[in-house]
């Protein structure tokens, strides 16, 4: 060899630089993926309503449906299969409408399921254009779509909200921290905590399982992270995956649930407080629960209307023989069968001193008589008809121990779509003729339709006092059937322009239309939160059940029951209600907040739309 040759050695491929593991995009979403997911979020939702109540799946039933948002392509087939399987979903739920109106039930749930889809495609645009996280974007959009469907459109439809899954509906329950911010703003707050855990959840889904667009949000969440601490990161982590996704809404969203349990049980501990303050009477109130059947109320076979009102006057009769001793008697929604207003009562006594024969005027004498003759405050519901010109109302009667009916009268304001009104029609007496000959269950002729109240009022009655042998004066509101359920029907019964100005809710309705259905119990379970927002207790007298009594942190109190049922028996029940002087953030703001935060989703969305329209425009122009 040469001196100063050298043999040439054969190149050596350079060692391949290990590249970063990639998430690969799932396949492009058919009709069977969306449908499986979609199905998914239904069942999930199905069980976490009572029966069976299995409220902890309610923290991630949207996590399928949002996925589904996430990774599809094609938005219209999006829509389309959450729309076909929600409908589904409501068919179910709300079948306990049928008895009453069974085009009215189809209907209603071809409605409601228009906000699924709704919530799934706007969510997809607010994630495509911000990149938020989902742990707050989807609480964002999902409680606006449900605040507009519980407002809009003949008062809406609240029922079924995800704040409602948490709520007790048996004694057994014991009071909830989770759901006692809804002092603060509303039932609305709950489902925005719980709609949280699903975005959470979406997020940690997305980054371990998603595209490669969703990891890519990823590493961009990562880099907002101090450099120290993304050297410390181990891909792969479900919890760093959380906090690379959106640490900022994976920190709020614990937060939010560590600071939500910790305020609800010092709003239940505050209650307990309270008590031992002796700060306010304890009340003895005895609902009655009737069992008629409404077939027994629309058309009765002969003498059943005696017997089920001398049923109803025996029930009364044993529970002024309970003790403790009741100062407050309350009957179910309607349970009278006959007008109890003033005016109808001048049109019996004139029809009685022409010599007629009115057997309307001895349900007046029974009632005044239990009132007078067992110095107790008597709450009635029944029909109020006014002659001329003709109008009748869904009243709650108020009479004093001395036997007087009060001279006000509470008529019931949020009223029913279908049930007592026909929406839309009422103007058009022709259009109005053909539903009440071809839809209604009463036939031509038959016009059920009721006027609106038009005040708040409140009632007062007199109670045994903090101390012994005091009288104290007690406030009361009659909130009748369905009201109870709704946010902003209690809310101004309560609180008025000076602040708190009611002690106690007293729930008249008539459940008798539903059978042996849930309603009843998700009926109970909605009416909770109206007892949270206000920080007031509530006594049901239901005919058919539920009939009982919710403290003011929405704790379930005694229950009627027989044999392990709450439905479909008559009874009777008396309990001490302690009256909360407590008033609440809910009360001075109402529906403020929920209502800035649905604009703020619009707001999202039409600057999206606006963005994405002007960026086609440019890329056009090019």
């Amino acid at each position: 060899m040469k001196r100063g040759s050298s043999k040439k050695r054969p190149a050596q491929a350079p060692t391949p630089a290990p590249q970063e593991k990639v998430a690969r995009p799932p396949a492009k979403l058919g009709y069977g993926p969306h449908l499986l997911l979609a199905a998914l979020t239904a069942v999930l939702l199905l069980l976490a309503f009572p029966s069976p109540g299995l409220s902890i799946l309610a923290h991630l039933a949207l996590v399928p449906l949002t996925l589904a948002a996430a990774w599809t392509d094609r938005p219209r087939r999006l829509f389309a299969t959450a729309w076909l399987m929600s409908f589904v979903w409501w068919l179910y739920m709300i079948s306990w409408l049928i008895p009453v109106t069974g085009g009215g039930f189809a209907g209603l749930a071809a409605y409601m399921a228009i906000y699924w889809p709704c919530y799934a495609v706007a969510w997809r645009a607010i994630d495509g254009r911000y990149r938020l996280p989902a742990a707050l974007s989807v609480p964002l959009v999902w409680v606006s779509f449900e605040f507009i469907r519980g407002t809009w459109l003949q008062n809406g439809f609240g029922w079924y909200a995800l704040s409602q899954t948490q709520a007790p509906f048996k004694e057994s329950h014991g009071a909830v921290a989770i759901i006692q911010v809804a002092d603060l703003f509303g039932e609305w707050t709950v489902s925005f905590l719980v709609a949280m855990s699903n975005g959470m959840l979406v997020d940690l889904i997305r980054w371990r399982f998603g595209t490669s667009r969703d990891r890519q949000g990823a590493d961009d969440a990562a880099n907002t992270l101090p450099k120290e601490s993304r050297s410390r990161i181990r891909w792969g982590s479900p919890l760093i995956a959380a906090l690379q996704r959106g640490s900022m809404g994976f920190l709020l969203w614990f937060l939010m649930l560590i600071a939500s349990m910790l305020y609800g049980q010092l709003r239940i501990d505050g209650l307990e407080r309270e008590g031992k303050k002796g700060a306010g009477p304890q009340v003895s109130i005895a609902v009655i629960q009737t069992n008629v059947s409404q077939d027994n109320k629309m058309r009765p076979p002969p003498g059943q209307m005696e017997k089920d009102w001398a049923r109803m006057l025996e029930l009364t009769q044993q529970a002024l023989r309970a003790e403790p001793k009741p100062s407050i008697i309350v009957w179910p929604e309607t349970m009278v069968p006959v007008p109890l207003n003033r005016e109808a009562l001048v049109v019996y006594t004139a029809r009685a001193q022409a010599g007629r024969k009115v057997p309307e005027l001895a349900f007046f004498r029974a009632i005044e008589q239990i009132a007078k003759e067992n110095n107790v405050h008597l709450f009635v519901g029944s029909p109020s008809i006014i002659p001329d010109p003709f109008k009748q109302y869904n009243s709650a009667f108020h009479y004093l121990p001395d036997g007087t009916q009060n001279a006000q009268r509470y008529d019931k304001i949020f009223r029913v779509p279908f049930g007592e009104y026909i929406p839309w029609i009422e103007n058009w007496p022709w259009l109005k003729e053909l539903f009440l000959e071809y839809v209604s269950p009463y036939g031509k002729g038959n016009d059920y339709s009721l006027t609106p109240g038009d005040a708040f009022l409140i009632f007062k009655a007199d109670a045994p006092g903090p101390q012994e042998g005091s009288r104290a004066e007690v406030r009361i509101a009659v909130p009748i059937c369905f009201e109870d359920t709704i946010a902003r029907a209690c809310r101004p019964l309560v609180y008025g322009p000076d602040g708190k100005r009611c002690d106690i809710l007293i729930n008249l309705t008539n459940d008798g239309w539903f059978g042996e259905t849930n309603e009843g119990i998700q009926h109970f379970q909605n009416s909770v939160y109206r007892c949270i927002e206000n920080r007031v207790p509530m006594a049901r007298s239901v005919n058919t059940g539920v009939s009982g009594f919710i403290d003011s942190v929405g704790r379930v109190q005694p229950l009627t029951g027989k044999d392990g049922r709450l439905k479909m028996f008559d009874g009777f029940l008396v309990a001490s209600v302690y009256l909360d002087p407590r008033a609440t953030l809910f009360g001075t703001v109402g529906q403020v907040p929920v209502v800035c935060l649905t604009l703020l989703t619009g707001v999202l969305l039409a600057a999206g739309w606006w963005r994405s329209r002007a960026e086609r425009k440019g890329n056009a122009a090019v």
